[in-house]
């Protein structure tokens, strides 16, 4: 299951390209956070996605703050019961750091 935000032109969107388990079986969230921002989106039943919102993390205290005020924002029929979420971070060397 792959699931990536893209820039382009300035404007940025979720693609929908392979979704197939989640979709079927009602809505889920999906995001993009990276050291400044996060990008988050719903996933219709049907495969569909919403505009992704962009969030500046300063403005939350946590990950968990910022997707709450996403889904109040959105107010979605049904709280997504399932979540993918693409997360950047510092590479060193052959490791990960996490900041």
């Amino acid at each position: 299951m792959t699931r990536d935000a893209v820039s382009s032109g300035g404007q940025h969107r979720v693609v929908a390209d392979t979704f197939t388990t989640m979709h079927d079986s009602g809505v889920g969230l999906i995001g993009d956070i990276g050291a400044t921002n996060a990008r988050f989106a719903l996933v219709q039943p049907g495969g569909g996605t919403t505009t992704a919102r962009v969030y500046a993390l300063t403005d939350y205290g946590s990950l968990s703050e910022a997707i709450d005020a996403y889904l109040t924002a959105e107010s979605p029929s049904v709280r997504p019961a399932q979540a993918v979420r693409r997360m950047s971070c510092s590479i060193i060397g052959r490791r990960g750091m996490r900041r």
